[in-house]
């Protein structure tokens, strides 16, 4: 009887720890501006694609765009960015669509 309330007891105390450890602050979700993959150095086409990339190399940029200490944590943040052009054909029309900006262009 004893060993049941002991284990019991332990189980109990583990379940609030776990609770009490695991549920701390949670990461806030804050949406991040960014430029076009042209505007970068290193763009690069992919098919149709341009793709680009920005690694968050400096902690305080790092801490101030993702909300805590990234770096601290031992991570590179690193920020992909990609523009899909799709052009399609039909008979004298082009039409071009970005997905982006959800716009379309008759020439």
């Amino acid at each position: 009887m004893k060993r049941n309330v002991f284990v019991l007891f332990t189980v109990i105390v583990m379940i609030i720890s776990t609770l009490a450890l695991g549920c701390s602050t949670a990461y806030k979700v804050k949406p991040m501006a960014f430029r076009m993959p042209s505007e970068y150095t290193n763009v690069t086409s992919v098919g149709r694609a341009q793709v680009a990339a920005k690694a968050f190399t400096e902690k305080t940029e790092a801490q101030e765009a993702f909300g805590f200490d990234i770096i601290g944590a031992g991570l590179l943040p690193v920020q992909l960015v990609w523009f899909l052009m799709i052009l399609y054909l039909f008979q004298n029309t082009v039409s071009v669509s970005s997905p982006q900006t959800e716009s379309f262009l008759t020439l």
